[in-house]
This record gives structure tokens, sequence and C-alpha cells, in this order.
């Protein structure tokens, strides 16, 4: 099945046209979210989130734009929103995430470019 009639098809809730995309393209992007995560349990819970939210978004998908560049921004975007979420707060006991609530200081080279 080709891309455009399995996007096609997915659009309308064929959950089997969206099995396609997902073993065609499944370790295309869960390669790319380890790449930069180097942890394969991470990378692949990363990948099914945005499997899933490309399931959810597939009606509002373009049907003739090319679906993989669509998917690799979906799983970039969730490994990216992992990584601010991992970062931890200097002030706070290192069980802390950012989701504390303290604000994080601007990086030195925009402070400089601000002034």
């Amino acid at each position: 099945m080709e891309d455009h009639t399995a996007v096609a098809l997915s659009r309308k809730g064929d959950t089997e046209a969206f099995r396609v995309l997902v073993e065609r393209y499944g370790p295309v992007l869960q390669g790319t979210a380890y790449l930069t995560t180097k942890d394969a349990a991470i990378a692949e819970e990363l990948t099914q989130d945005a499997l899933l939210s490309a399931w959810r978004g597939i009606g509002g998908f373009l049907e003739d734009r090319p679906i993989k560049p669509w998917l690799v921004r979906i799983v970039v975007n969730r490994v990216l929103e992992h990584q601010r979420r991992s970062k931890r707060c200097p002030r706070c006991p290192s069980t802390m995430r950012l989701s504390c609530g303290h604000r994080i200081g601007w990086p030195r080279k925009w402070k400089r470019a601000m002034q």
C-alpha cells in the first residue's frame, strides 16, 4: 500500500492502514529518538507517544504532503519535550524537576545580546 493511500484510509479511521505506516516508519522514528536520548526504552516510549499523537492528528494532515517528515517532526517534538522535563532545577533537591516553579536564569550569551 502506498503512503498516500494509507494516509487517506487512516484519515477515515482505518487502523490497519495506519499500522502500515507504523510498520514502515516506526524503526526510523525510534532511531531518531534514540540518537538524541541514547536510551532504547525512552526512545521506544517517545516513539509510541508520537505515533499515538499522529493517529489522533491524522485528520488534520494534508494528504498531498509526504508523511515521513510530519511523523519525524512529531517524534522530535516529543524528544525535545522530554529533554525540557528532564532538566533538573539547580535550586531544588536532585529529585525535583523544572516543574517546581523556579525560574532558571538566562544564559550569559543571551544576557550579553540583550544589553
